[in-house]
């Protein structure tokens, strides 16, 4: 992801797996601001296919 975003740029970037959006997601500085009080899920992001590797589990639920 980190590779990504230093050669294609953008405020925000996230993982995605299969084409579902999950974590990580990477916020540059310039997007903090924008994030809303529920959290980054509803920010508009740029994907990066990780199909790879294994989804991460969410640490809010339970696996």
């Amino acid at each position: 992801m980190v590779e990504d975003w230093r050669a294609k740029g953008g405020d925000a970037v996230a993982a995605s797996y299969g084409g579902v959006r999950l974590h990580p997601v990477l916020l540059a500085r310039a997007a903090w601001a924008d994030v809303p009080d529920a959290g980054a899920r509803d920010l508009p992001a740029r994907l990066v296919a990780c199909d790879d590797l294994r989804p991460p589990g969410d640490v809010d639920e339970r696996d």
